[in-house]
Order: structure tokens, then C-alpha cells, then sequence
């Protein structure tokens, strides 16, 4: 017999003879679908200091239709009757979703250089975009019984001959046998058990676009420098969101009450649709002093917000309560009010060619000559994350919020984070829901401490024979060793509520030399 602790289960698997696992029984899908992009765009001189660019474009792009057999599996779910729907029933279309011909893109901008002011140039632009959709939401149309079932099965761990292996030929005795499917018929729907968990897609869901917008004002001034404001916003609508279309109903005062879901039969419904917003809006500084005398500069303020009322990845949700889109808006978590970077490089001016030291002897110029030095200065506010609680209303794919009890940005705590045990706001402002309620607090309530990093780089260009040089470099990220707090630990359920316990990487060193030729 087996002996413990003297195996691995990894040479085990390799030899295929796995103590147990499970078959699921879904195969690749093959879909066909194409996309049209059919445009026209002009370009229009008006005058010698004003030029206008329109035009219009028309995306189009067929719903992923399912080839061959797999135009039998999709589904869709009928909010009106409360039961699934088979294409393979002839109940709807292979592609479930309708098709979305109304994706004009129009576009305009303008670039005028006003006489008044010289060196100026005045720009504003504005066209609508929309999303490649493919196949990303079309996954929701195949995941529901009798396509989407698995298999288990057991070896004997004390058995040298499993019942079970990898490459067996008979089917029976095979780890990945065929999965048995239930016969599908006009009543399989109505005889699911209860509490089954369908997922389902819009029929109806739009492709996602996006209107945006600049201006800007451009002045050059000295011959090498560079002044430019700009004015920068983004709406994006009918963005892909995820939640469940089955969730409890919640009274004015946040209670969930599960015993009152629209369909009792099932656990959940996560539904895909196409209702999602969000906004961008941004004021963008910027100085540019291009390379002269060795000194290149380029620095850059941005303040920004943005907004959005729909899901961030596809691996979390922001809804809290499903049925209102609007107790979702809030700052996402990529929103950073504030940001300033500023970079330069400056060629140092000692050596041979260079304004001092111009001729020194060749020796003393390896020592001296040669040398640039580069930074990358970045200043930027902390990002927004949204203050949570444990879920402990019953409901899934949704996140329970704290309860707000006084505003909780303090700045005495961000900045006094190392002396006051690494809090980095109030946490007596929050508090966890009590059971089956949601939380009062907003998304995106709190930002999480700021960014202070400086990059530096020194290099040194030493001459050889011909055309041949050689280069030293030393890189320093994080040169001061500034410590760069994440952010703090957002769960009012968590021992280390509100701490910070990471920080972004330390002082990083490397170095290089590169030769050419």
C-alpha cells in the first residue's frame, strides 16, 4: 500500500492516474460573424489659417452566429413567462441577440491659427466610437442545462490499476468520457429544479460607444518652447455590465427581502446586459521645452474625474442593488484627481565639443566629458476605492457597502500613517450593515494615499576606435526610496480594517553598457 508523504500528486497526474476529478461537458464553440466599416471623410481648407476635417463612418458587425451543430445550444431567458428558451426547440435564433445597424460615427474637427495672436493654434475635434463587441457577452447565451453539464469520477488511490486513465480508449474506463446530456423537450424548462442559477444576455443589448471631445489651445513661444491647455471628455454609454437579474427586492430603507425575488424558482439570474455608463472628463496643462543647449523638458498637469455606473472587469462587480443603475454612479477605481509629471534629460555641458571644457585633453574627457542625466518626476493623488462589507444578505454577485456614518477623509490619518498605526482614514465613520441590509456608503466613497516617485538615469557616451562607442548607464527607480503606500484594506469585516500593508517597489537599481558600432 501507498505509503503517505512519499509520492507526488504532480508525477501521479503525469502518469495518468489522477485520484479523482471531473469532466465538463462543454466543447469549443465555432462561431462566424463579420464586421463592415464603410466611411467617407473630407478634409476642407476654409481659409489660409483654418482647416475643417469631417466625415462619417457606419460600423456594423453581425451577431456571432453559431456553426453546424453548435447553432443548437444557445439560450436566452423570457422575463415574461420565467422559463429558458433552446434554439435548438426553434424557440429563438442561434445568435439570440439582435442585430445593431444603427452605429453611425460622425466626426469633426478644426485647427485655426487666429491672425490676433501669433504662434497660437487653436484645436477642437469630436466623433463617436463604437466598441468591437465579437464575441465577448456571447457566452452567456451557451451556459445552461443539458449543454452545460460535468461528470466525476473517482479512482481508487489504493488500487495500482485505476478504473480511470488518461488515454484509454474505451470510452467507459476513459478520464475524459462522453458526458450523458438530458433529452431537451418543449417541458425541460418548466421541470428544472428549484433553485437552479441560469446566466442569460440581453436579446435586445446595443453595441457600446463612446462621444468624445477635445479643445485645446497651442502657443510656441522663444523658438524652443511650448505652452498647450486642453480640455478632454469621453461618455461612454450601453457599456457590457453584469449582475444578477434575480435579486432580492430591496425596501427604501436597504432591507433585502429574498423571500420577494421575481423568479423564486431560481437561486440567481446573472444577466449580461448592454446599460452601463461612464464619463471622462479631464483639464490637461502642459509645458514642452524641446532639446536645446542638451536640455530637454517636458512637464504635464492633469485633473481629471471619472464616473461610471456599470461593472470594471470581468472578474468583480460594483453592483450593490441591481434594479438601480444610478446607487451605482461613482468614481471608479483608475480615478486620480490629480496628476503632475515632469521629465527631463540634460546633456551635461563638460568635454570635448561641449560648452566648457571644449578642449581638454581626450584623457581627461573620459573622466568628465560625456555624461546625461535624465529623471522621470511623478506627483499624483491616491486612487478611489469604495469602502465594503460582508455579504451578508443572501444576495449574490454584489458588493455590500458600508454603512456612512461621518465623511472619514481625514487628512490627519494619511498623513500621519506611520505614527498612527498605518490607518489610513476614519474607520469609526463605517460600519458593517446589519444582516440582510445593504450598505448606505457611495462607490468609490475614499482615495487611498498619494504618489511620490522620482526615476533618474545617468549615462555616460565614451568614444572608441572609428564609429565605435561605448555606453554606461545607471538607472534608479524610486531614487529617494520614497515608500509609495497601496491601499488601505477597504472590508469594515476585516481584523486590519483601514491599514495600509503594501507599499509599491523600493529603490530599484540596475545598470547597463552597450556597445555600437
Amino acid at each position: 500500500a501507498p505509503v503517505a508523504k512519499t509520492g507526488s500528486a504532480l508525477a501521479d497526474f503525469l502518469l495518468g492516474i489522477p485520484v479523482s476529478g471531473t469532466v465538463v461537458g462543454f466543447h469549443p464553440m465555432h462561431y462566424r460573424y463579420t464586421e463592415f466599416f464603410p466611411y467617407f471623410q473630407d478634409s476642407w481648407r476654409l481659409r489660409p489659417n483654418l482647416t475643417v476635417n469631417y466625415g462619417i463612418s457606419w460600423y456594423f458587425s453581425t451577431v456571432p452566429n453559431p456553426q453546424g451543430s453548435d447553432s443548437k445550444i444557445p439560450h436566452a431567458f423570457n422575463f415574461t413567462t420565467g422559463l429558458l428558451e433552446y434554439a435548438a426547440l426553434n424557440q429563438i435564433s442561434p445568435e439570440v441577440i439582435k442585430p445593431d445597424y444603427n452605429n453611425f460615427t460622425p466626426r469633426l474637427g478644426l485647427s485655426w491659427a487666429p491672425g490676433f495672436w501669433k504662434n497660437t493654434v487653436v484645436r477642437a475635434g469630436a466623433g463617436i466610437y463604437f466598441e468591437q463587441k465579437g464575441l465577448l457577452e456571447t457566452q452567456f447565451t451557451y451556459l445552461a442545462p443539458p449543454f452545460e453539464s460535468a461528470l466525476s469520477f473517482t479512482n481508487n488511490q489504493f488500487n495500482p490499476l485505476p478504473t480511470y486513465t488518461f488515454g484509454n480508449p474505451v470510452p467507459s474506463n476513459s478520464v475524459f468520457p462522453v458526458v450523458p446530456l438530458a433529452p431537451l423537450s418543449s417541458t425541460f424548462a418548466s421541470t428544472l429544479p428549484t433553485g437552479f442559477t441560469p446566466f442569460a444576455v440581453n436579446p435586445k443589448s446595443t453595441t457600446p460607444y463612446v462621444s468624445q471631445w477635445t479643445f485645446s489651445v497651442q502657443h510656441t513661444f522663444g523658438g524652443n518652447d511650448l505652452v498647450e491647455a486642453d480640455y478632454i471628455g469621453n461618455s461612454a454609454h450601453d457599456q457590457q455590465n453584469r449582475y444578477d437579474a434575480n435579486q432580492c427586492a430591496v425596501s427604501a430603507n436597504l432591507f433585502c427581502n429574498n423571500a420577494q425575488k421575481p423568479y423564486p424558482r431560481y437561486g440567481y439570474i446573472l444577466y449580461s446586459n448592454t446599460n452601463g455608463n461612464m464619463t471622462y472628463e479631464a483639464l490637461n496643462l502642459k509645458y514642452q521645452h524641446q532639446f536645446s543647449k542638451g536640455l530637454t523638458i517636458l512637464a504635464n498637469y492633469t485633473y481629471s474625474k471619472t464616473l461610471s455606473d456599470s461593472w470594471e472587469t470581468a472578474t468583480s462587480t460594483v453592483s450593490q442593488i441591481a434594479s438601480c443603475r444610478s446607487c451605482d454612479k461613482g468614481p471608479v477605481s483608475y480615478d486620480i484627481p490629480h496628476q503632475v509629471v515632469v521629465s527631463t534629460i540634460y546633456e551635461l555641458p563638460f568635454g570635448r565639443g561641449r560648452m566648457f571644457g571644449g578642449n581638454i585633453p581626450r584623457a581627461a574627457d573620459l573622466l568628465l566629458g560625456g555624461w546625461r542625466i535624465s529623471n522621470i518626476t511623478t506627483f499624483a493623488s491616491g486612487s478611489a476605492f469604495t469602502v465594503t462589507s460582508p455579504n451578508n444578505t443572501g444576495a449574490p454577485f454584489t458588493q455590500v457597502r458600508a454603512d456612512r456614518l461621518c465623511n472619514g477623509q481625514d487628512s490627519h490619518f494619511s498623513s500621519h500613517l506611520r505614527t498612527n498605526g498605518f490607518y489610513d482614514f476614519n474607520t469609526a465613520c463605517f460600519a458593517s450593515p446589519a444582516p440582510s441590509y445593504f450598505g448606505t456608503s457611495s462607490r468609490g466613497a475614499l482615495y487611498g494615499p498619494g504618489r511620490d516617485n522620482w526615476d533618474m538615469g545617468l549615462a555616460k557616451q565614451i568614444p572608441l576606435i572609428d564609429r565605435m562607442n561605448l555606453e554606461l548607464r545607471g538607472e534608479f527607480f524610486n531614487v529617494w526610496n520614497h515608500t509609495n503606500f497601496g491601499l488601505p484594506d477597504s472590508n469594515t469585516g476585516d481584523v486590519t480594517f483601514g491599514r495600509v500593508s503594501t507599499a509599491a517597489d523600493p529603490r530599484l537599481i540596475q545598470v547597463a553598457g552597450r556597445l555600437t558600432w
